[in-house]
């Protein structure tokens, strides 16, 4: 009986121990955490509205700088919209939209961007997904993303559809992926194409 009270003491002890010794270390790079989260977000949309290519890997210094520069941000109709700008001459470069859509096994999260007139893809970005690594998870490989660059925007199908996507675009032994990325990639076209014709 003694013994088995110990037992549970110590295991209590030992619990709280790693318990708070967890907290502290949370607490303790929170701000660290807090800063890199910000890092990621400005690198992804720094990719996402072309200011640099899928193979530049910018230090903090510089994401900081060029997102500061380049980048402004607005919450508009319930989404997150990105426009870019030349440094130098402040002329608009790029409008793009944040998109999610549920993928084949949970949300995928992105950016879209075209150019000022809507006519043509600047840039394509996947920030997050749950997708399978080697297969569906291939949609943030540079191969994959790079396809989309400068490809001129179609006119809409008679189902209102830009289509995007074709079907070259299909990651092999990826189906459920590709359909999603395809209905993902035609809602944030129709609602990058009618933002921009609102702008005009």
């Amino acid at each position: 009986m003694r013994d088995r009270v110990w037992t549970i003491v110590y295991m209590v002890i030992i619990t709280a121990v790693a318990t708070g010794f967890m907290t502290g270390v949370k607490v303790l790079v929170q701000d660290r955490i807090r800063t890199n989260e910000g890092l990621f977000e400005s690198l992804a949309e720094l990719y996402g509205l072309g200011v640099i290519s899928l193979t530049e890997k910018p230090g903090p210094a510089q994401v900081e700088r060029l997102h500061k520069d380049r980048v402004k941000r607005s919450l508009e109709d319930g989404g997150m919209w990105l426009r870019t700008y030349d440094a130098e001459t402040g002329e608009l470069q790029a409008i793009g939209v944040e998109f999610k859509g549920q993928g084949n096994w949970g949300p995928i999260r992105g950016i879209l961007s075209a150019n000022p007139d809507g006519e043509e893809i600047v840039g394509l970005y996947i920030s997050t997904h749950q997708e399978t690594p080697g297969l569906g998870g291939r949609i943030t490989e540079t191969a994959f993303l790079s396809q989309f660059k400068n490809r001129s925007i179609p006119k809409p199908d008679s189902e209102g559809n830009y289509r995007l996507w074709e079907a070259t675009d299909a990651i092999t032994g990826a189906t459920r992926t590709s359909e999603s990325m395809e209905r993902i990639l035609n809602e944030a076209t129709r609602n990058l194409k009618e933002r921009i014709a609102e702008e005009h």
